[in-house]
């Protein structure tokens, strides 16, 4: 089960390897379902990072200068906007998902409506949360 409201990741560089677009799932929630797009990869890294989590209540920041996820990944997103090898504006959602992906790729000025991540491991530079 995931949140209704997915967290909102926002960082300047995302870099991508082993990319694939899995098609778009609906994954259950307390109030339903929400339909996201899932991509697999062998990693992600974002640079810097900054995750608000439940962005409508008691909002928890967590930050990094730098943050990985390797092994396995499985990255379940309802939005992802932002420059496509740092020219091409995108905004991918499930009504308008990607038209084809290559493997290795980066974006910049990134913002994605984050609903679940799931890889073997996580190696974060200099993490911190906040809760507000």
């Amino acid at each position: 089960m995931v949140s209704s409201h997915p967290s909102i990741l926002t960082t300047d560089l995302l870099t991508i390897s082993g990319l694939s677009f899995d098609g778009i799932v609906d994954l259950p929630t307390t109030d339903g379902t929400i339909k996201v797009l899932k991509f697999s990869m062998s990693s992600t890294t974002q640079t810097p990072f900054n995750l608000v989590s439940d962005p409508g209540s008691k909002p928890l920041t967590t930050t990094a200068d730098k943050l990985t996820v390797s092994g396995n990944v499985s990255f379940f997103t309802s939005e992802l906007k932002g420059n496509l090898l740092g020219l091409v504006p995108v905004d991918f959602t499930p009504s308008s998902p990607p038209p084809l992906v290559i493997p290795e790729l980066f974006f910049t000025g990134v913002t994605i409506k984050l609903v679940d991540i799931i890889g073997d491991k996580l190696t974060a530079d200099n993490m911190a949360q906040i809760k507000s």
